[in-house]
């Protein structure tokens, strides 16, 4: 059975949508802004490739420039700093949205990276998925640990283990 197309409405400030964090975990997320990105497209030595690389991850040319001659071999910068060979393919742009997580983290990510509330998500993006979560302690002034509950369920103290204890009773001192 054939999948159908995704239709990718645009977004615009103030959308509540579902993207990746930068824990690598999906959350709801609120768009706040947008912008045209221009990307590199190389083709890796290796016989991998790229199509959303950053200009300025090309290590032997100057992005203001503009971009290498396609079919020109060009030095990637990967995000560990290692140098990779690769042949310049050509340049694409896509439309990036900012969105704000409730942990004020915010991160740029295209179009097709971002779901809406009533998208069929992929099974990739629903096992991943995760609802931000209330603090499960109070603390107050006297520096007392308080337990609260947390969406009707009581939080459950872990057992202390003293370790030192179990050591002398089993004679290793």
């Amino acid at each position: 059975m054939a999948h159908k197309p995704r239709v990718l409405t645009p977004l615009n400030p103030g959308d509540e949508v579902i993207g990746k964090h930068k824990n690598t975990r999906y959350y709801m997320c609120e768009v706040v802004g947008c912008r045209d990105q221009v990307f590199y497209e190389v083709d890796f030595d290796d016989g991998s490739f790229s199509k959303d690389l950053f200009p300025e991850d090309i290590d032997n040319h100057n992005p203001d420039d503009g971009p290498p001659p396609i079919g020109s071999k060009v030095k990637v910068v990967w995000t560990d700093g290692t140098l990779w060979g690769a042949t310049f393919k050509g340049v694409n742009s896509q439309i990036v949205y900012k969105v704000s997580f409730e942990d004020g983290s915010e991160r740029s990510i295209p179009r097709d990276e971002l779901w809406l509330q009533n998208d069929d998500l992929p099974k990739s993006v629903r096992i991943r998925m995760s609802h931000a979560s209330e603090s499960k302690y109070d603390f107050f002034d006297k520096g007392e640990l308080i337990q609260t509950e947390v969406k009707g369920h009581s939080i459950r103290q872990k057992q202390k283990i003293s370790y030192a204890a179990l050591l002398n009773n089993i004679g290793v001192s």
